[in-house]
């Protein structure tokens, strides 16, 4: 994801609302192949996420929700240096998340 993906995901998962905003977010990226670097972009999909884009924009340039993906980013990597309690990347943001790549959902004959 790009930064401000990234930073979005942080707070909506603070907030309790990050199943609304990766339900968006997924399909945009692997399968429209949206770029979510555009801060427009990234706008229609908080919006359709049912999320304040407004608010939400504005929030990921601030210091506090920047800080608050460093420090998402710093867990994860203890996590892998805990090579028996995780193995893998997709592994620790699975355990932390519960979204690995597309929902199943997404996916063609499903």
């Amino acid at each position: 994801m790009t930064f401000p993906a990234s930073r979005a995901a942080g707070l909506a998962e603070r907030e309790g609302v990050l199943a609304a905003l990766m339900d968006v977010v997924y399909p945009a990226m692997f399968i429209h192949g949206l770029n979510l670097s555009k801060i427009n972009a990234m706008g229609e999909l908080l919006t359709e996420a049912g999320l304040d884009a407004s608010r939400y924009l504005e929030a990921i340039t601030t210091d506090e929700v920047k800080n608050l993906l460093k420090l998402n980013t710093e867990e994860a990597g203890e996590m892998l240096l805990a090579p028996q309690r995780f193995l893998s990347v997709r592994q620790c943001i699975l355990a932390k998340t519960g979204y690995v790549g597309l929902n199943r959902t997404f996916l063609p004959n499903n």
